[in-house]
């Protein structure tokens, strides 16, 4: 009872105090050790305590100045000094409730010194203390100056750091009190108000507690403890708090660990709390895109779900991202967010409108577009990393297709792009996969191509990718890609893929095996091509299709390139897989003997064993006459193609064309050509038309047709006349024709000559009339024929003065069927031969070669290899002209004699005709006599400052060497290797049956300004340094040739060259002496201080090393050895190459 009596006389003290001073005093006093007596375990005390308490509180709210024992309350608070076994929780909150109030009467001076004291210790209290203890906290904060330094122990400062991270995520309600907020839990809200035991009513009040608590983070935490706080502030919707937070946060310097990122992933997608809101979870998003580690991370499909269902734009677009980040950043990252978060981001796709996006109901159309963009790429993305996801039908990737064809064309290059990435993932995919991927092509090549084109382009290089180059479908849809109502980079892609180096190139680059250097840059060729049979069969099938006919020239001139291909298989011909392969196949085919040979007996077989030569002859031939009614677009390639592979073909093909032979008649009658394509048909008709297969009443019925010119132009009905004359006269049908036809046909041609517009028509029948033997006294088929043979001369010679090819060509066919137009000497020149010499002067040089086939067509006749090459019909033999080579070595002795002048024009013209006589004369025994003479007179021409006539110099020296037995190759070598190594002295060559002497180079004509001889020197010095001297014909022909390749007429040449690199090739690949001795010398001279010789050394290295870093990895020690070996050498050229070059190699080889 004595607990009572005392309560009752504290009372009655409190009670008597008369003012606030005595109040003051007594509360000093008393307060807490009354406080304190609400843990007796009398109820009658604590019943006396509360009464007390009541009496209190209403006069201290009254006596707003009374200050209260604050330091006790809380002292008591946090250590009540209770009796043993006493429950201090009745303690602890009425302490701290007068606390609270005591604290509104403090100074800030007071209020600064009692925040270190709230703080210490407040993480071991339990739940309601420690809230009450953050509220007093929270009121202490509004102090202007925080101390700097409270030295805060770790518990308490986790605490503090959790508490308030809670606290930043706290929301108002309008009405202004706290409402359920996203990321806490009831417990959370509850903590801040009941437990605490007041009631945050105002959004103010929270504002202000928010950026006090902001302020204080910055005393006492370490960044770890302050990284989740700062970047829940920086969320908050207050730009007061979320701006300084943003800032704080970017100041901190600190490598997320797994524990934080544990924690705002479960932040973002809930645990007990639910998640929070959308603000905060797009910026732990943003985040999480910066750390590698969030990937590893189990709550990716839930992030992801939750993020791209939410109605925040930004939080999706962030979403969107950070799919993409895990997709990307992770080998696993698509099987963690697999088939479901796949089908939501299309689901989230179609569901704003598909395969465009619908305008209405967007609010912003261009973010829109943005985000639509992005989720397109993560799609992409996701599917990239695991080519599972592309579905065993493709149904993602063709929902990508499907999207680039409809989607807007803002959308488009993203969607594009995200396809392109999936090129070489798809080289994965099953039988299943890549009989589907066939399927979308021929679907997208059915499409129009104003709708398709941008998935055509994406399904060459698919196809160009999984097939390999001797599949035929997908050759189909390369050729369908390079339609002209395709995209440009369509055609580009498409033609690369019917392309065996380009194909080879882009093919190696998405193998998923692994590939060399030299397979990965298309040095090595491993592309098969289709079967011959299989292209044509292809073609044939789809004929009919729009796609195939608006490509219909580039189908064909595959199929001509796949027969060429199946032709000179296994052989060494001119005709190499290469960056040139294009114009070295095409070319061949028109000038290379040794193809056309190939070709022809190719076709022989073919024609006996199946069908599908006939089968694509009359394609071709349908098509080439199916352009002029508009059913195919207009190409020249159809009448080149259908007369190379039909001058070539054996007689029964030509056969199979007779029934055509109606249509081509009506072609040239009825429908409008241009000047090459009525050549090009009357010349099928010349071949096909004068046939055994076709009646003679048939032929003399058409050319007495067009001998009337009823309906038919006059340059037709001459073409066409002079094609079907020459035809039967070479087929020796002469009896059809009829002595009067013929007359007054050449007194027309004649007449016509005087006419520009005709000139050249009348010139070509003239031309087809001669060197078929039309002009043949025997046949008697032109009467007076010298007269109007020398009016024709006459007309020519004015012409070619003028330096027009076709005149001098027509004037070189003439010369050798009519040789009654000249007197033949052995000494000089006749008048025709003349005339062509006289063409030096022009400045033109396909004048020049054009000029140099007519002196091998005047020197050698039919046994001129570019005459033969206008012999189109097979089986055949020329029985009415003169096969003569009589006039070659007065022609060859002639210009090697004009060679010695010393004047430019006229040393290029003699160097480019020697080039073209032994080009299209080497079988001659005129040519093989004088080689020794003419490997002289190319030496001479090496030092000639022009490069193109160093460059055919140098071709030359290589034919005319190919030409040689053994015994006049080492005579020529040993010559050429002599004159070099001698260049201060008047050089002299003695080989076969010549003896003399022969000045070669004038006197130091080999130096240059700096003392180094010339390139040719240097090149016949790598090749001496090996063993073997002869390699420098085939190093001239690899160390110069771009100006033959510039020129027209040049180009045929220029394509000889690539057999003495293939030559080359294989020297080495067998001959591992050779090559030891080889690479370490050219690799020297390749850094000569010599421009000129150091490019072509460079040249020579590029065009024989297949893999410059492999073989320099392989020969490294050999190439050392070389090189410390010439640092000491006396010329200075090799000292200063050698050491610049082992500086090099050093440097390169410590980079390695």
């Amino acid at each position: 009872m004595s607990e009572l009596a005392l309560l009752e006389k504290v009372e009655l003290r409190i009670a008597l105090a008369n003012d606030d001073s005595q109040l003051e005093n007594a509360l000093r006093l008393y307060l807490a050790p009354v406080i304190l007596k609400l843990s007796s375990a009398n109820a009658d005390v604590r019943k006396a305590v509360l009464k007390i308490i009541q009496h209190i509180i209403p006069r201290i709210t009254a006596a707003r100045a009374i200050k209260l024992p604050v330091n006790a309350l809380l002292d008591q608070a946090k250590t009540p000094k209770v009796t043993e076994g006493a429950d201090p929780s009745s303690v602890r909150l009425y302490s701290l409730l007068f606390v609270v109030r005591g604290i509104e009467r403090l100074n800030d001076s007071e209020k600064t010194d009692l925040i270190p004291k709230v703080i210490e210790g407040i993480s071991h209290h339990s739940d309601p203390v420690k809230a009450r203890l953050f509220s007093i906290l929270c009121k202490l904060l509004i102090v202007p100056q925080i101390p700097q330094d409270l030295s805060i122990k770790e518990p308490d400062a986790q605490f503090l750091a959790e508490t308030i991270l809670k606290f930043f995520m706290l929301l108002p309600s309008t009405s202004g009190a706290i409402s359920a907020s996203p990321g806490l839990t009831v417990k959370d809200i509850s903590f801040f108000n009941q437990d605490a035991g007041i009631q945050l009513n105002s959004a103010q009040e929270i504002h202000q507690i928010k950026l006090r608590l902001l302020e204080f983070l910055k005393h006492g935490f370490d960044d770890e403890m302050l990284y989740i706080p700062y970047l829940v502030a920086s969320a908050d919707p207050s730009s007061a708090v979320n701006e300084p937070a943003e800032t704080l946060f970017r100041r901190l310097k600190l490598n997320i660990d797994e524990n934080i990122i544990n924690r705002i992933l479960t932040m973002f997608v809930g645990s007990e709390a639910p998640p929070v809101n959308s603000v905060l979870q797009e910026r732990i998003l943003s985040v999480l895109l910066k750390s590698v580690k969030s990937i590893d991370f189990p709550f990716i499909t839930k992030i992801a779900d939750l993020g791209l269902t939410s109605s925040n734009s930004k939080l999706k677009v962030t979403t969107v991202k950070f799919i993409q980040w895990v997709s990307k950043s992770s080998k696993d990252g698509s099987q963690k967010l697999g088939v479901d978060v796949l089908e939501q981001i299309k689901s989230d796709i179609m569901g704003f409108g598909w395969p465009k996006m619908e305008v209405s109901g967007v609010k912003n159309y261009s973010s829109s577009l943005a985000q639509r963009s992005l989720e397109y790429e993560t799609f992409g993305n996701i599917i990239y990393s695991d080519s599972k996801l592309f579905g065993d039908e493709l149904e993602n990737v063709e929902f990508l297709l499907d999207s680039l064809q409809g989607e807007d064309a803002d959308v488009r290059p993203t969607i594009q792009d995200s396809l392109s990435s999936l090129t070489g993932e798809l080289t994965k995919i099953n039988q299943q996969a890549r009989d589907k991927l066939k399927m979308m092509a021929r679907k997208y090549f059915a499409d129009s191509p104003e709708i398709a084109h941008s998935c055509r382009y994406i399904l060459i290089k698919f196809l160009i990718a999984v097939f390999p180059f001797d599949d035929p479908e997908a050759r189909l849809y390369c050729i369908m890609g390079t339609s002209s109502e395709n995209r440009s980079d369509t055609i580009e892609e498409a033609l690369k893929g019917l392309h065996p180096y380009w194909f080879n190139l882009a093919h190696s680059a998405t193998s998923p095996h692994f590939v060399s250097s030299h397979e990965l840059l298309g040095k090595r060729t491993l592309s098969t091509f289709p079967s011959f049979d299989s292209i044509v069969k292809i073609i044939e099938k789809e004929g009919n299709t729009p796609a195939l006919q608006n490509a219909m020239d580039k189908a064909i001139q595959f199929a001509v390139r796949t027969l060429i291909m199946k032709s000179v298989k296994d052989k060494s011909t001119v005709v190499v897989v290469d960056e040139e392969w294009s114009s070295r196949v095409d070319k061949a085919i028109e000038t290379d003997e040794q193809v056309r040979e190939l070709v022809r007996s190719q076709m022989l077989i073919l024609s006996e064993d199946s069908n599908t030569l006939s089968l694509l002859m009359n394609i071709i031939s349908q098509v080439f006459i199916g352009q002029f009614s508009e059913t195919y677009p207009r190409s020249e390639i159809y009448g080149f193609s259908f007369l190379h592979l039909l001058s070539l073909s054996p007689s029964k093909i030509v056969e199979g064309l007779v029934e055509s032979l109606p249509k081509y008649f009506d072609t040239l009658h009825s429908k409008t050509l241009t000047e090459t394509s009525t050549v090009q048909l009357c010349q099928v008709l010349g071949i096909v038309g004068t046939h055994s297969a076709v009646s003679d009443s048939w032929v003399a019925e058409t050319l007495n047709k067009f001998h009337n010119t009823s309906g038919v132009s006059t340059k037709i009905s001459l073409l066409a006349i002079s094609f079907i004359i020459s035809r039967l006269v070479l087929r020796d049908r002469v009896e059809i024709i009829k002595t009067g036809i013929v007359n007054s046909y050449m007194d027309q041609l004649v007449g016509l000559l005087d006419s520009e517009n005709t000139y050249y028509t009348s010139i070509q029948c003239i031309s087809q009339l001669a060197i078929f033997g039309a002009f043949d006294p025997t046949l008697e088929l032109v009467s007076d024929l010298t007269t109007k043979a020398k009016k024709i001369l006459e007309i020519l010679r004015l012409k070619v003065k003028k330096g027009d090819e076709r005149s001098i060509s027509a004037l070189a066919k003439l010369g050798i069927a009519v040789p009654q137009l000249h007197e033949s000497t052995e000494t000089s020149l006749t008048d025709i031969e003349s005339i062509v010499f006289d063409t030096h002067a022009s400045k033109s040089i396909d004048v020049l070669f054009t000029s140099g086939e007519a002196f091998s067509i005047l020197g050698a006749g039919w046994n001129s290899i570019i005459l033969q090459q206008q012999f189109d019909i097979q089986g055949e033999e020329l029985k009415f002209i003169e096969t003569t080579d009589s006039r070659l070595p007065t022609i060859i002795d002639f210009i090697l004699e004009s060679s010695k002048s010393t004047k430019p024009s006229l040393r290029k013209a003699c160097c480019i005709w020697l080039l073209s006589l032994v080009q299209y004369c080497k079988k001659l025994e005129a040519v093989r006599a004088r080689a020794a003479e003419i490997h002289v007179t190319f030496m001479k021409f090496l030092v000639d400052r022009d490069d193109l006539v160093q460059e055919s110099a140098s071709r030359g020296l290589s034919m005319v060497y190919e030409l040689g037995d053994h015994e006049l190759k080492d005579t020529l070598v040993r010559g050429l290797l002599r004159s070099f190594t001698d260049s201060n002295t008047t050089g002299s060559l003695t080989a076969g049956t010549v003896d003399l002497e022969t000045e070669l180079f004038a006197p130091d004509v080999l130096k240059t300004d700096d003392g180094s001889v010339s390139t040719y020197k240097d090149v016949l010095s790598l090749a001496s340094d090996v063993g073997d001297p002869s390699l420098v014909y085939k190093f001239m022909s690899l160390a110069k040739s771009s100006a033959l390749w510039s020129s027209r007429k040049g180009m045929a040449f220029g394509l000889g060259s690539v057999l003495s690199k293939t030559s080359l090739n294989e020297l080495l690949s067998d001959n591992r002496e050779m090559a030891k001795k080889l690479i370490p010398r050219l690799y020297r001279y390749r850094y000569d201080p010599s421009t000129s010789v150091s490019q072509s050394m460079n040249d020579i290295w590029n065009s024989l090393i297949e893999d410059p870093s492999k073989t320099i990895k392989d020969n490294f020690d050999l190439i050392l050895n070389e090189l410390l070996k010439e640092i000491g050498n006396k010329e200075w050229r090799v000292r200063q190459g050698s050491v610049y070059c082992s500086n090099r190699s050093i440097t390169d080889y410590v980079t390695r």
